[in-house]
């Protein structure tokens, strides 16, 4: 087969095209060139924050390496890279010229923000145009129980078949959540904050579908305040944010928080809830506060509004 560099709307039926074609959505707006193909970023703020923060950044701000898997809608053979690719554009649309890829109807998927190939997997199904069931590329959300990274998914049919010239823009969306807990000073003697949280899917498919289960760790060290710094009322809360997949419909989450001293091998201090929920692209914010010396609550929003989701009385050692 000859190869060649299709160039606006010249196309050879015995050429394999250099660049895709695509409608362009709203939320990613701008001009393009026939047989070109853009990704740019949906998400560039979570659905319920309130800080100004949908600024439209360059997109390897938001989105800093790249993997790409194109799947023959009849065959259901697909197309991967070898590795994933660090995004080396300072533009807020990432173009992606690809030689060689068949002139044929294909399911494109983008993956951003991995971890490294390992992450790929195989959990995916994908239907032929027969109906016919096939393996198809996924992605561990959370290996071996990690936070991992800020993953973002773009899917979409692409039709390259000769006669559609026309330009492509996909946009990438979140398929995390962030679960955000804040508190206040601590006691001194804590050095490390420990949050367990879970069943949260552990895997995603190319065409959006999670499933799987899998409980989440991290770690976090404390610095506490210097002495004589500011009065405690006027003391800015620290805060712990984890990446987060969703939570499994029916199965409540929960979470334990637990507070270590310096060398400690068991924890001082743990704070458990549970029927927390996650959604991709939205803050989960909880809040633990100390309103009295021994007692400690953790509060969480609910449509604006903080609730408290359970307390505790902690006795000195």
């Amino acid at each position: 087969m000859k190869r060649c560099i299709v160039i606006l709307f010249a196309l050879s039926p015995f050429c394999l095209v250099s660049c895709v074609k695509t409608d362009v959505p709203a939320e990613c707006p701008g001009d393009f060139t026939a047989y070109h193909m853009f990704m740019c970023v949906k998400h560039r703020s979570y659905h319920n924050d309130l800080t100004d923060s949908d600024q439209f950044l360059p997109y390897a701000d938001y989105i800093t390496n790249h993997f790409h898997v194109w799947q023959d809608v009849e065959t259901g053979e697909e197309t991967k890279g070898e590795d994933v690719q660090e995004t080396t554009t300072n533009s807020k649309r990432y173009p992606v010229i690809l030689d060689g890829i068949a002139q044929v109807t294909h399911q494109f998927t983008s993956w951003g923000n991995l971890s490294g190939i390992d992450a790929i997997t195989t959990n995916g199904i994908f239907t032929r145009a027969d109906g016919v069931d096939v393996p198809a590329s996924g992605v561990y959300l959370h290996p071996g129980g990690t936070e991992s990274t800020d993953i973002y998914r773009a899917s979409q049919l692409i039709d390259l078949t000769p006669g559609n010239e026309q330009p492509y823009m996909v946009p990438m969306t979140r398929t995390k959540g962030l679960l955000s807990v804040e508190y206040p000073s601590l006691p001194p003697e804590i050095t490390r904050v420990d949050i367990s949280f879970g069943p949260v899917y552990s895997h995603i498919a190319g065409d959006g579908t999670y499933s799987g289960s899998i409980t989440v760790a991290k770690s976090f060290p404390v610095n506490q305040p210097v002495a004589a710094a500011k009065p405690a009322a006027e003391e800015t809360p620290a805060i712990l944010n984890t990446f987060m997949a969703p939570t499994i419909e029916g199965a409540p989450a929960s979470l334990d928080m637990s507070l270590y001293s310096d060398g400690a091998t068991e924890p001082d201090m743990v704070f458990p809830a549970s029927g927390i929920a996650i959604e991709p692209n939205v803050i989960t914010p909880l809040r633990l506060t100390n309103p009295q010396e021994g007692k400690w609550e953790l509060w969480i929003t609910v449509d604006g509004a903080w609730e408290m989701v359970s307390d505790f009385t902690v006795e000195p050692k």
